[in-house]
């Protein structure tokens, strides 16, 4: 399951709830690689190896053949091809889920403008894919 929406939207709350209640095994995003023990560090220049770490962890539990949750902002839809691909090699069917309108506040502190810009191009990938 690929979870897509802007901070704020729902995802870890909705994974965390789909993983307590046994639905799935697994659960990913690209965030868990910026917790240093604990708490949540973000440094941008890492963003390329925080979404890397996040793919080998949903490969490596593709391998024991466990179910997974991937929940990232995937505002662009080119951002899911690697797990499109992973899921591809490894005999897996891709749902989706969308998370259309930020309803919590986010817990990363992200801007209101730039989660603003993150939901519009989310929603434009959905109409342009």
């Amino acid at each position: 399951l690929l979870i897509r929406g802007a901070p704020g939207s729902g995802k870890t709350t909705i994974a965390t709830k789909l993983i307590e209640s046994r639905l799935f095994e697994k659960h990913f995003e690209a965030d868990q690689y910026f917790y240093e023990e604990e708490e949540y560090v973000f440094r941008p220049e890492l963003l390329p190896k925080a979404h890397r770490y996040c793919q080998e962890c949903v490969e490596a539990a593709m391998r024991l053949e466990q179910s997974i949750i991937a929940s990232n902002t995937f505002t662009d839809y080119w951002q899911m091809k690697p797990y499109f691909n992973l899921a591809s090699k490894y005999g897996y069917t891709v749902q989706e889920m969308i998370l259309c309108e930020p309803i919590f506040e986010n817990v990363h502190g992200v801007p209101k403008e730039k989660v603003q810009k993150m939901q519009e191009r989310l929603i434009e990938s959905m109409c342009h894919g």
